[in-house]
């Protein structure tokens, strides 16, 4: 959870997306890794939401399983950041963001 709340804030710092928007942004923006690029926040994003999936390959979110994780951590503080729903998108799709609590 704690890496979650780090990488999707450095990402997205309070602004709410859905998961699907965040998947894309992933896609578009994660670097491949190889001998001439490096890792990016993006990567780190896409660690932190693959590590909610126990049956993550590593390389797909697969979002029902993360939004039910979602779920059950919304609320919760660590390290003065937490997880909220602030409401629906026009789809009505859960939205998601990052608080910061002081």
């Amino acid at each position: 959870m704690r890496r979650l709340l780090t990488t999707w804030h450095a990402c997205y710092d309070t602004a709410p997306r859905t998961l699907s928007e965040v998947k894309d942004d992933i896609h578009r923006n994660a670097q491949h890794v190889g001998p001439d690029t490096t890792r990016n926040q993006w990567n780190d994003l896409l660690d932190a939401l693959c590590a909610c999936d126990v049956r993550s390959d590593g390389k797909t979110v697969n979002l029902r399983p993360i939004g039910n994780k979602f779920k059950g951590w919304q609320g919760r503080i660590l390290d003065g950041k937490r997880l909220v729903s602030p409401g629906i998108d026009r789809n009505k799709v859960a939205l998601w963001k990052i608080e910061v609590v002081s």
